[in-house]
Order: C-alpha cells, then structure tokens, then sequence
C-alpha cells in the first residue's frame, strides 16, 4: 500500500527543508552550549538563561565573549568572529526556508519558494523557482557550520553537548 503525500512539494525538496530546519535548530543548541562553556556555567542551569535569548543575542554574546577575554588566544577569536559570520549568514539562509511557502515547481527537481514582504506601505511578494540542490546546500552548510562550532569548543577544553540528564 502507498503511503499519501506529505506536502504539495517532492519528497526530495521535503527532506531538504526539513534537514535545513533540523540543523539550525543543532546551530543553535551549540551556540547556547558553547556561551554556557565560555561562562562556566553547567548545561542544567544555564539552558535556563540561554534558551529564550534570540539569535541576535547569542551572536552578540559569542562575539563579546570572544574579543573581551573569554578566548585568549587572537587566531581563536578570529577564526571564532569568522564562524559567526557565517552563522548569521545562515540565519537568513534558514529563514528563507522556513518562512516561506513552497509549491511544486513548473520543472522536475525545482519547487516554487513564494514570500510575502511588507516594506512600509509597500506589498512585495518575491517568488522563484528553487533547485533541490540550493537547499540541500543550505543544510550542508548549516551542517558544517555546527560541527565547526562544536570543534572550536572542543578546543577551548569544553564539549558542547546535551547530557542524558539535561
């Protein structure tokens, strides 16, 4: 027996989406652990006082962390500020994904991304035929950029991860 449909868009395009959200959503949690880390608090508590803050602020205070003291040594912070930059880049990357309404595409191995953006008084409403492979591209890189994070700190004598408990 088939299985229905899960969404108006390819299983392909499906899966590439929803892999874009699941590793943003680990971006983060890294982000939170590793401001956790710098600051010597332990996961238990300190998720309390992480978990609310919005990207912006978890950028902010990785860059503050790192350039006032918490990371000695100056290649870290530069390689450290470098990571950050690409984390915001892929912020906006993963919110182009997420917040958009995708449909089929009028060619096979593309989906139609639509937007609604109200500038001011003015209504715009982008929409453009979108490749399996750009968001495939997108998770790739919000992989890579976890798991460069996750390795900085590593580095700096902490692991950014969830314990069982927490």
């Amino acid at each position: 027996m088939s299985r229905p449909a899960l969404s108006v868009v390819s299983d392909d395009h499906l899966r590439a989406i929803g892999a874009v959200i699941v590793n943003w959503t680990a971006v983060e949690i890294v982000m939170e652990l590793t401001i956790l880390g710098l600051y010597e608090i332990p996961t238990d508590r300190g998720l309390v006082i992480t978990s609310n803050l919005t990207v912006q602020n978890k950028l902010a205070m990785l860059r503050i962390l790192a350039t006032k003291g918490a990371i000695k040594d100056t290649a870290t912070i530069e390689k450290m500020l470098d990571i950050l930059k690409r984390i915001e880049a892929g912020a906006a990357d993963r919110n182009r994904v997420a917040h958009s309404m995708w449909q089929p595409g009028k060619v096979q191995g593309l989906a139609q991304r639509l937007e609604i953006r109200v500038r001011g008084r003015r209504l715009d409403t982008p929409n453009e035929q979108v490749p399996l492979s750009e968001v495939e591209g997108i998770a790739l890189s919000l992989l890579d950029l976890r798991s460069e994070l996750a390795e900085l700190a590593a580095a700096l004598g902490f692991r950014p991860e969830l314990s069982a408990r927490t």
